[in-house]
């Protein structure tokens, strides 16, 4: 069976599946990271014709917002990785691609600033994360006002 994942694998020797990363969970993650962008512009649902359906239970809560659905699927993509992937994402793809989303997508600075200060310290300082952080913050600072 292809690609597959084995923690215990070590990152350099795992066998490369879809799209080069290193392990199929890791994959995963990353095609649902990138579902949960999308649905940040998809615009709103159309409200049903035919109205509320009456509840026996009171009324129906409101859905959650899409940021709030998207950062809470966020939180729940890069605690996963972190417990049961340890080690298979070598350069922070999955906390790397999140900050991108809060800085270009949801124009949240501090958000985005934290999540690639974590990348820099778990994943190591290598030149390609810090040539990302400062252009990311050199956009985020010509938008800001």
């Amino acid at each position: 069976a292809g690609g597959g994942c084995d923690p215990a694998m070590a990152p350099d020797r795992a066998p490369l599946p879809h799209g080069g990363y290193t392990c199929d969970h890791i994959w995963l993650l990353h095609a649902y990271s990138q579902y949960q962008r999308r649905r940040l512009h998809a615009p709103a649902p159309v409200p049903s014709q035919q109205g509320p359906v009456p509840s026996q239970q009171g009324p129906v809560p409101s859905p959650p917002s899409p940021v709030s659905s998207a950062r809470a699927a966020r939180d729940a993509v890069l605690a996963y990785e972190a417990a049961y992937l340890p080690g298979l994402d070598p350069d922070c793809s999955l906390l790397r691609f999140w900050a991108a989303v809060e800085a270009h997508d949801l124009c949240d600075s501090g958000q985005a600033r934290g999540m690639m200060e974590a990348a820099v310290a778990r994943c190591g300082g290598g030149s390609g994360v810090w040539v990302e952080f400062a252009l990311m913050e050199a956009r985020m600072e010509r938008r800001s006002p």
